[in-house]
């Protein structure tokens, strides 16, 4: 399972948020007065991301049925991010090396603004795909990079992942779906988990983008 915010060394450039201080991770107390300042907070970080992703010339991640296209414009885009996301303290741990690391709370400022940043350099399909994890800047990286850095066996070695986990990220990133379908599929590849089956990550990926499609298409049809 991924890692929960390591330290990050050599970061060499953190702004500071010009109102107020940032809290600590969004580690706010319930009170009104916090719940205010914290939703001011995050409205205000979440623009300096974005006009740093416009400076740093970060590209709007599109889908392609070809994996191997998709690693490669994943990688890109990542690095994108990544040099953006150094700049904030808020954000600054979230991307590491080869993993995406969740905050201890969901809800601080730097995971909803950093999820506004994500949603707003993705394609039509992709901004689809993340509204299964609305608001969570953290687990919209997760699913992008379960989606799109899939490797071959010959990749293995560099990129250090192996299909069960990538199986294991895709099925949590997905877990809060209400699709009737895509609950019958978690359920199946959990149990196969569970079990240490076998599993292709490519084999489940084509099995929820087939799910998806069928849901899209009833839709389409229904109306």
């Amino acid at each position: 399972m991924p890692s929960r915010q390591p330290p990050v060394d050599n970061v060499q450039t953190t702004h500071a948020m010009p109102t107020g201080g940032p809290l600590n991770n969004g580690q706010a107390s319930g009170s009104p007065s916090n719940v205010r300042t914290q939703a001011d907070l995050s409205s205000a970080l979440e623009p300096l991301l974005r006009t740093h992703a416009e400076k740093q010339s970060v590209t709007i991640l599109k889908y392609d049925d070809r994996a191997s296209v998709r690693r490669y414009n994943y990688q890109n885009w990542i690095s994108g991010i990544k040099s953006v996301t150094k700049m904030f303290k808020e954000t600054q741990t979230t991307i590491g090396e080869d993993s995406i690391h969740l905050y201890e709370n969901p809800d601080c400022i730097g995971n909803q603004a950093l999820f506004i940043l994500v949603n707003s350099k993705v394609d039509k399909y992709f901004k689809q795909v993340l509204k299964r994890v609305e608001n969570d800047g953290d687990k919209a990286l997760q699913l992008l990079q379960t989606l799109c850095a899939n490797i071959t066996s010959g990749d293995r070695h560099h990129y250090n992942h192996q299909d069960q986990q990538l199986v294991e990220f895709f099925l949590a990133a997905i877990s809060s779906t209400k699709d009737p379908s895509y609950m019958v599929n978690i359920a199946t590849y959990q149990m196969k988990l569970d079990f240490n089956d076998s599993i292709n990550f490519a084999d489940v990926e084509r099995k929820f983008l087939a799910s998806q499609r069928q849901s899209q298409l009833l839709i389409y049809h229904h109306f």
